[in-house]
Formats: structure tokens, C-alpha cells, sequence
């Protein structure tokens, strides 16, 4: 439910405004899997430009509306646990030179590019998922 202004959408409990519980359901349950429905839709196509389009981290999301912390804190916490294919991986042998994996199917390298680069080849040529 939205003021009756349309400038605002009322997520705190304390707020006297009602429907403040369906809105803030709305924001985390909803509106975060429809956006991550969209950000698969988007790996697909533009592949590691899709990255362009994740919301701020949790510490970052300090600057927004309440209405954006909400989703983006329910974006955080979905990510991993998602069956949407999110992150992109090379490979030269689509068209497109990238496919989307599912976090399962995702390698992530943390390690610095120079202690990375010798295991990199070996990783991304075997399926560790199992």
C-alpha cells in the first residue's frame, strides 16, 4: 500500500500507516525474486554486464530509502540460495562467448590474479560440483 501522496510506501511496524507488514512482505518476498528473475534474464543475455544491475551490499545500502534496504537486504540473502542462473562463466563454445551457471555451478576465485592464474585452466575444465 502507497500514501495516498504515491510518495511513499509504508514499511516500518511502528508506522501508524496500515498495511506496513504487507508492504515490507511484498518488498523482500516478492519484489526481490521477480528481480531475480530479471537478473537471469539479463546474465543471458549481456553476460558480465548484467553485474551492472546487482543493488549495493548490505553496508552500502546505508544511502537509500528503507524501501530499497529492504529489497536489497532480501536480495543478499537470496542470492546464494537461488536456482536462478545469475553468474556467467566464459566459454568460447557458445555463440555468445559466456554462459549463466547457478551459484552451485559457480567457481568463485578470491585469490589474487598471479596465484590464480596457474589453477584457473584446471578449474574451469572440471565440473567440482560432483
Amino acid at each position: 500500500m502507497i500514501s495516498s501522496n504515491r510518495q511513499w510506501i509504508a514499511t516500518e511496524s511502528l508506522a501508524k500507516e496500515k498495511g506496513s507488514d504487507w508492504n515490507c512482505w511484498m518488498l523482500s518476498e516478492c519484489v526481490t525474486l521477480a528481480y531475480l528473475k530479471l537478473l537471469e534474464g539479463l546474465a543471458a543475455e549481456i553476460g558480465p554486464k548484467s553485474y551492472r544491475y546487482w543493488p549495493p551490499g548490505v553496508g552500502d545500502s546505508e544511502k537509500i530509502s528503507s524501501v530499497s534496504t529492504i529489497c536489497c537486504n532480501s536480495f543478499w540473502q537470496e542470492v546464494l540460495q537461488t536456482r536462478y542462473k545469475l553468474y556467467v562463466a566464459d566459454d568460447s563454445s557458445s555463440i555468445k562467448g559466456f554462459r549463466p551457471l547457478a551459484s552451485e555451478e559457480a567457481i568463485f576465485d578470491t585469490l589474487d590474479d598471479g596465484d590464480s592464474r596457474p589453477i584457473r585452466k584446471v578449474l574451469m575444465g572440471h565440473n567440482l560440483s560432483g
